[in-house]
């Protein structure tokens, strides 16, 4: 079953979170540890992962799924 980018990254975002023990996240952890399976996840063959990624962010900052902290970092609300 495919995903959606905002499913999906709502999920990456639970994963770290859990993994750090901590609710504040960077753009970079993220990146690091769950883009890969994110892409994997919405079946995206996409040349711009990261592009995807950051408009998935700004929709779950606008939907208050997650905060804005500062440039590049954000702390989750779920």
């Amino acid at each position: 079953v495919r995903s959606g980018w905002k499913e999906s990254v709502e999920k990456a975002i639970r994963r770290l979170t859990k993994k750090t023990g901590n609710r504040v996240f960077t753009r970079r952890q993220l990146i690091e540890s769950e883009l890969a399976r994110i892409v994997t996840e919405v079946d995206s063959a996409g040349k711009t992962p990261k592009q995807s990624l950051d408009r998935t962010l700004q929709e779950l900052r606008d939907n208050r799924v997650i905060k804005f902290v500062r440039r590049g970092v954000y702390r989750s609300l779920i």
